[in-house]
C-alpha cells in the first residue's frame, strides 16, 4: 500500500535497511508516534534527547536535514505529537510493519514513502482519507488518487448469471453493503465476461462476516462466496534476469542485458546501443523480462499451483473416508447363509461362502435368458419392418390397379 509524502525542507537521506520495523517497540501507541518513528528513521534522526540531532552525512552535505543550530529549540519530530491535525486519527489501532521510501521520480526535497501494514484492518485506517492529518509536522504530502484495494478486503460471487442487468445487479449490492467499493466482473484470457463477480470491500468487518456466512443475498437470489486469491506475482531479477529473487539477492557480479542476454560491467551503456533480442529462459524473440515468456508463463503456473496445494490438501483431507472396522462392523449372520466378512487390509467387502457360486451361476443364466429374450425382440422388430414395408407396397400396386381398370373401363 503506498502513501506519498511531499516534503518541502529538504532531500531525505538513504536508508540502508529498505523496511524498518516500528512495531517492536513498546513505546509506539499511537497513529502520531508510528509517524513520527517513520520520519526520524528516513531523516536519519535520533532524538533520544531533546534538541539532539545527530545525523551521519557531514555538514555541508546536500542530503543533510537542515536545522536549528539552537540547542534549545524545539524539532519538529516533537510538534508532530502535538500537531492537533494528527490527533484526529491517534485513537486508530495502525498497526505498522515498516516502510520504504524511494525519490527517483520525484522533485528536489521530496520522496515517496511506501508503507506497509500489518492488517487488513490497518488497511482501512489509511484508505480512509478521512484518517489522515492535513499536514504532518508542518509538511504538505499528496496521496494516490486511485489506491488499490489488496485480495484481503476482496471476495468473489460465483455463477452471477451473464444476462442479469449488472448495473442495477451493482447498485443493489452496494445499498446493502455500504463498505463495498468496487463491484467488478471478472473475464478470462480472451476478455470475456464470466460468471465471476469479485467484492472489494473498504474494510475487513462485512467481507468476514459474508465469508463466515458463505452466502450473499442480491435481489432476492442466494449467491455462493468465496475468498478471491491474486494470481501469483512472479520475480524477475533486474541484474541476471532470474527467477524468483529481487537484484537486492543477487549473487552474480556482473549485470545481464535483458535485451540480448549477454553480461556486461557497464550495462547501462551497452543497452542504449543494443538491438539483439534473444531470451535468457527460452531465447526466443523477446527481452528476458517478458511476462509473456512461456518459461515465466510455467513458473507461474507453478507457483500457483504451489500456492494452491496446501488448500487442495487440506480439501483432500477433509473429503478422505477411513473405513475401519469399529465403525463398519461385519453382519451377523443368524438369519443367512451368505455371510461377508471385512477385510482389514482393504476398504472392500469379499465373500467366502460357497453358496455365492450357485447365485453367480443364476445370475448368469438370467442374463443369458435376457439376451435370448434381445434377440427375439429384435427379430420382431424386424419383421415388423417388413410388414410395414409390404403393406405400403401393396398399397401403391392396388392403386395402380385400381387406376388400369378405371382407364380400361373408359
Amino acid at each position: 500500500m503506498s502513501r506519498r509524502r511531499s516534503t518541502s525542507s529538504s532531500h531525505i537521506h538513504t536508508n540502508q535497511n529498505p523496511c524498518v520495523n516500528y512495531q517492536n517497540d513498546p513505546n509506539i501507541r499511537s497513529t502520531s508516534e508510528i509517524y513520527k518513528q517513520a520520519y526520524q528513521s528516513l531523516m536519519n534522526i535520533e532524538c533520544h534527547h531533546v534538541g539532539t540531532h545527530q545525523n551521519t552525512a557531514s555538514m555541508n552535505s546536500p542530503i543533510r536535514r537542515p536545522y536549528s543550530s539552537s540547542e534549545n529549540d524545539v524539532s519538529e519530530l516533537e510538534d508532530f505529537e502535538h500537531d492537533p491535525n494528527t490527533k484526529t486519527i491517534q485513537k486508530n489501532p495502525l498497526e505498522l510493519s515498516g516502510y520504504r521510501k524511494a525519490s527517483a521520480k520525484c522533485s528536489s526535497n521530496e520522496c515517496d514513502l511506501l508503507l506497509f501494514v500489518k492488517n487488513s484492518y490497518s488497511f482501512s485506517i489509511l484508505y480512509d482519507e478521512k484518517n489522515w492529518p492535513q499536514s504532518i509536522l508542518d509538511l504538505t504530502y499528496t496521496r494516490p488518487s486511485t489506491l488499490s484495494i489488496p485480495p484481503q478486503l476482496s471476495l468473489i460471487i460465483k455463477n452471477v448469471s451473464l444476462s442479469i442487468d449488472f448495473a442495477d445487479f451493482t447498485n443493489e449490492i452496494k445499498a446493502s453493503y455500504p463498505n463495498v467499493r468496487n463491484v467488478i466482473r471478472m473475464k478470462h484470457k480472451n476478455q470475456l465476461n464470466i460468471k465471476l463477480v469479485k467484492l472489494e470491500f473498504s474494510e475487513p468487518g462485512q467481507r468476514d462476516e459474508i465469508l463466515n456466512r458463505g452466502k450473499i443475498f442480491v435481489h432476492f437470489l442466494t449467491y455462493d462466496v468465496e475468498g478471491y486469491l491474486a494470481p501469483a506475482r512472479v520475480l524477475i531479477c533486474s541484474k541476471c534476469m532470474g527467477l524468483g529473487h529481487f537484484r537486492k539477492q543477487c549473487k552474480q557480479t556482473q549485470d545481464t542485458c535483458k535485451k540480448c542476454g549477454q553480461t556486461y560491467d557497464d550495462v547501462n551503456n551497452h543497452t542504449s546501443t543494443c538491438t539483439h533480442l534473444q531470451c535468457i529462459h527460452c531465447q526466443g524473440n523477446h527481452m528476458s523480462n517478458d511476462m509473456k515468456c512461456p518459461k515465466v508463463k510455467q513458473f507461474r503456473a507453478d507457483l500457483t499451483k504451489f500456492l494452491l496445494s496446501p488448500a487442495i490438501q487440506a480439501n483432500r483431507q477433509r473429503n478422505y473416508l477411513n473405513l475401519n472396522s469399529t465403525n463398519f462392523p461385519p453382519l451377523n449372520s443368524a438369519q443367512r447363509h451368505t455371510t461377508f466378512n471385512h477385510n482389514p487390509n482393504s476398504n472392500h467387502w469379499s465373500p467366502n461362502t460357497g453358496s455365492t457360486n450357485s447365485i453367480i451361476n443364476k445370475i448368469d443364466t438370467l442374463v443369458n435368458s435376457m439376451n435370448q429374450v434381445n434377440v427375439m425382440l429384435d427379430k420382431m422388430v424386424n419383421k415388423n419392418h417388413e410388414l410395414d414395408q409390404f403393406m405400403k407396397d401393396k398399397k401403391i400396386n392396388d392403386e395402380i390397379i385400381s387406376k388400369t381398370n378405371r382407364q380400361i373401363n373408359q
